[in-house]
């Protein structure tokens, strides 16, 4: 069994937040992360003390939505970034700021011992879908995330995971749908709202929602 898990870490203090890191740590085996960009001294930290390795990219946004993994419990390979939008002023109206950053879809290869291995891709949707600007992007994002599925190697198995700022069966999601994707939170993980997915294709598992020092709680989906 994998343990796999998506985590804003939100705005909550560097201290906490690594505190934060070491708890789910005992927990899962590979995360997709969100809201990094200014945390990466703080994943440094954490790999220094533990062992565990990180991937950020090197494309525009891409170190904001990183991947990281225990490499004595799964080995992690074939690394990539697709860009999805670029860094686009869609107003003040709405959460964040004026200018929605470069989006991206960060994905990797992984493998535990006596598992099928599953690509797993990480991203990170805009907020305040309910602005026809940040709607559409958050459609082109959505598309070219279909299209990774639609083209991926081998017919792998495949575990979408990230804040999509979305109920899962918002319209903006339909092409995952469409695939016979599996979304597996089914607990609240932001206020009252179900926005941090793991869609899944092929792997099936049970998801565990946590508390974390952030906005944010965090789903963990234990593969079986």
């Amino acid at each position: 069994m994998t343990g796999v898990a998506t985590a804003n870490l939100g705005n909550r203090p560097d201290a906490a937040v690594l505190a934060g890191l070491h708890s789910l740590a005992l927990r899962a085996d590979v995360f997709g992360l969100q809201e990094c960009g200014d945390r990466l001294k703080i994943l440094g930290r954490f790999c220094t003390a533990t062992g565990w390795e990180c991937w950020t990219g090197d494309e525009e946004g891409s170190a904001s939505t990183p991947v990281l993994w225990n490499p004595k419990a799964v080995e992690v390979s074939r690394q990539g970034t697709r860009p999805a939008t670029e860094a686009t002023n869609t107003g003040r109206l709405g959460a964040g700021p004026d200018v929605v950053k470069a989006k991206v879809w960060n994905h990797a290869r992984v493998h535990a011992p006596g598992e099928d291995p599953f690509v797993l891709i990480n991203g990170h949707l805009p907020a305040s879908l309910y602005l026809p600007r940040r709607r559409a992007l958050a459609k082109k994002q959505i598309a070219d995330l279909a299209d990774m599925v639609e083209r991926r190697e081998d017919r792998i198995d495949v575990v979408v995971v990230g804040d999509m700022n979305a109920r899962p069966n918002a319209l903006v999601l339909k092409p995952l749908r469409r695939f016979g994707m599996k979304q597996r939170t089914h607990q609240p993980t932001h206020g009252r709202r179900t926005i941090d997915h793991v869609w899944t294709l092929g792997v099936s598992g049970r998801v565990e929602v946590v508390s974390f020092p952030s906005d944010h709680r965090v789903p963990i989906m234990t593969t079986r």
